[in-house]
């Protein structure tokens, strides 16, 4: 039976010092309102997925209610069934 060779895993390239260098100095060059315009989106973001948890929420409570209405419309009808039943005999 033949043999493989060993076979050994590429490293990935390294990248140029420049475009690590590029990186590192365009984020601290960024002026300080950015972080302004992030904090109110933040905000803004957060206001919006309260109000779909409220939605969600709001929904499921309703989505409750209807099968328990259900769920006793089920028992009322099969002691109906059982009360026809029980007179037929």
């Amino acid at each position: 039976m033949a043999q493989r060779g060993k076979q050994t895993a590429k490293k990935p390239a390294a990248r140029p010092e420049a475009v690590l260098g590029s990186n590192r100095t365009a984020a601290r060059s960024k002026p300080a309102a950015a972080g302004l315009d992030r904090g109110s989106a933040g905000d803004r973001e957060r206001d919006d997925l309260k109000a779909a948890l409220n939605a969600a929420t709001a929904r499921i409570q309703a989505l409750e209610a209807a099968q328990t209405q259900v769920a006793n419309r089920i028992g009322w009808m099969i002691e109906a069934l059982q009360t026809l039943k029980d007179e037929v005999r």
